[in-house]
């Protein structure tokens, strides 16, 4: 990097840092209901973001490839995603619309009671117990029961709950058992083998023996289970009775989902592009009023690409650079495996992808996984090392995680482009998808040596 280019991040990286905390202030206000649909959060969310786009310079990014345009994607252990129309924004202008890219997928919700009590004792949603997202709605009083360790084994497991001795208890698992002792064929599915055949079984309690705070998930939201499935910690007694129950939920069939696009043009190679992704869709609620604002997932990766399209518009890039803000992330990276089967630019005209995701955090080792892309001669990560060497507080380690489905970096990978995903870990990783991942929970701490690396990277 030249002393000029690294004079000028120095010199923008204060300001940056105001703007980023003012955008991840606004955009995890629980105004926007976890920018979900509930609310239409998500909408309020994405016209926000559209805003500070334009406001810095950035324009839609048209569509190559319209000849390619609407072809479902199929991925694997996941929901399928079709072809979508405008959906909730119909009637909204087109100054926000032309940056959307539309498709639809099948989503269950909870939005109304989450009530549960066990031997009379009342237990708190998100603090005491969460609920799989793939749980049908349920009301009434049921027994309890816990499952003897002879029965984790896939020869009887399924048959006798399915019984029918339990049609009116909730069977308590062990998390440990049924992790160790239920094999999956896969890595990207444990749920769905073992529970979805389950029938004539009031409900299913799954007790971690951990002790601290559990998250909230939507992954698998995209099917509805014949029973409810409740995750609880070791605070859970091993010997209750009976509970209470009353929970509400709602499956959507063709929930909406609409990704954000924009591009600032390079000054050397418009026809090359680096992609910056950060996924701007969060968990909603798990029952009225338990919103979860989604601070630093990703808030976070969002308000840190608004930052990086502030920076470009004073610093023209050298190849193009697009902000890609993926929508239902947090439903299996739906919007992301989209988008790669209806790419607006050729996948092969795009250089990197660097996917930004739960940055708000206070460590000081940067944790990555990488894919380096059909090129085989290229080494990401080493090219990312050398550029934390020579920013003016370098992140003390990167770490290289094993290539996972946890952000939007996969689904590019997959398709062979070069790719890094980025996460910080640190004291503010405990309020991970739960209502507590606020502004005030979360640490602004690297911003402004995330901002000088990643821009470092990127050129």
């Amino acid at each position: 990097m030249s002393n000029i280019r690294k004079s000028s991040i120095m010199e923008s990286l204060e300001q940056f840092r105001e703007y980023y905390c003012n955008v991840l202030k606004e955009i995890s206000s629980e105004s926007y209901f976890g920018r979900s649909a509930y609310g239409n959060g998500d909408i309020k969310a994405a016209k926000y973001i559209i805003d500070r786009l334009v406001e810095n310079g950035a324009e839609p990014l048209r569509n190559e490839m319209a000849d390619r345009a609407g072809r479902p994607a199929y991925p694997e252990y996941k929901s399928a995603v079709i072809p979508g129309g405008e959906g909730r924004w119909n009637g909204e202008p087109a100054y926000y619309k032309d940056f959307l890219q539309h498709f639809e997928y099948p989503m269950n919700v909870m939005r109304g009671s989450m009530e549960l009590s066990v031997d009379g004792k009342e237990y708190r949603p998100t603090f005491d117990f969460v609920v799989k997202e793939f749980s049908p709605s349920c009301k009434g009083e049921f027994r309890i029961h816990y499952l003897d360790e002879r029965y984790y084994s896939p020869d009887i497991f399924c048959n006798y709950l399915s019984s029918g001795e339990f049609r009116d208890s909730f069977v308590v698992l062990d998390w440990k058992l049924f992790w160790e002792k239920l094999p999956s064929e896969s890595w990207l599915e444990r749920y769905f083998p073992y529970l979805e055949p389950l029938e004539n079984i009031g409900g299913i309690i799954l007790k971690d023996s951990k002790p601290e705070q559990f998250p909230y998930f939507k992954a698998r939201s995209y099917k509805v289970l014949n029973m409810p499935v409740l995750v609880v910690n070791s605070t859970f007694p091993d010997n209750a009775v009976s509970l209470c129950i009353n929970i509400e939920s709602q499956m959507i069939e063709h929930k909406d989902g609409h990704n954000i696009l924009a591009v600032i043009k390079g000054s050397v190679n418009p026809e090359k592009y680096t992609f910056f992704v950060a996924h701007y869709d969060h968990l909603g609620l798990m029952g009225a009023g338990n919103v979860y604002p989604g601070a630093n997932d990703n808030g976070s990766g969002t308000a840190m690409l608004l930052a990086l399209s502030h920076y470009y518009s004073k610093h023209k890039p050298t190849n193009s650079v697009v902000f890609f803000f993926p929508d239902a992330e947090e439903s299996n990276l739906l919007g992301s495996f989209y988008y790669v089967e209806n790419p607006y630019v050729p996948l092969d005209k795009t250089v990197t992808v660097i996917d930004v995701d739960m940055v708000a955090d206070t460590g000081n080792r940067l944790s990555c996984q990488v894919g380096d892309g059909k090129d085989s001669t290229r080494n990401v990560l080493e090219e990312f090392k050398v550029c934390n060497s020579g920013i003016s507080s370098p992140f003390e380690e990167i770490l290289r995680e094993e290539l996972n489905d946890n952000s939007d970096h996969y689904p590019f990978v997959l398709k062979g482009v070069p790719a890094i995903y980025l996460e910080i870990v640190g004291d503010c990783y405990r309020h991970y998808h739960t209502p507590r991942d606020s502004y005030g929970n979360s640490s602004d701490s690297n911003i402004e040596r995330l901002l000088e690396l990643v821009v470092s990277f990127a050129g």
